[in-house]
């Protein structure tokens, strides 16, 4: 089965295997799609990404099984949705996907990620990586990290 059909797999099977979060490919667009509809009712043709959005994908058994669509912003990363595919719910994939977009921050030059939590599923989710709220009224969280110093390059002796 190539990893862009949307599998039938049952979840107990899916779960033994093992989860790769990665960029999307074209081929993942439909069930990324289809998981979109799932999470925000919204229609398939609708889950076009702007040219400055990125996503990344979540594949468990050949299965796409959750997303993060995100940008990268003059001084952070904005999470923009995170959607894990309905029978996938309550395995931790949400956290898994933004720990993972977490330790890339030093690839993108950015040093924090922000949020919006859409619900309490989504606020303790987003605590339990590290995330802080900001205190307002829009339950905005931002995670800070710290920039990766560069090794310096030992020359070496020419003989």
């Amino acid at each position: 089965m190539r990893s862009n059909e949307c599998s039938t797999t049952t979840a107990a099977k899916r779960r033994r295997k093992k989860l790769i979060i990665r960029h999307i490919r074209k081929t993942d667009q439909m069930c990324t799609a289809q998981i979109d509809q799932d999470c925000f009712s919204s229609y398939p043709e609708d889950f076009k990404r702007t040219e400055d959005e990125r996503i990344i994908v979540a594949v468990q058994a050949k299965m796409i099984v959750g997303y993060v669509r995100f940008s990268i912003e003059e001084e952070n990363i904005y999470i923009a949705n995170v959607c894990t595919a309905e029978d996938a719910r309550g395995e931790k994939i949400c956290q898994k996907m933004v720990r993972w977009l977490t330790k890339k921050l030093p690839y993108y030059k950015r040093n924090k990620i922000t949020l919006i939590a859409a619900n309490e599923t989504a606020a303790r989710c987003y605590e339990k990586v590290g995330f802080k709220d900001d205190g307002g009224s829009y339950m905005v969280y931002t995670k800070s990290v710290k920039a990766r110093k560069k090794r310096k390059k030992s020359k070496k002796a020419s003989s």
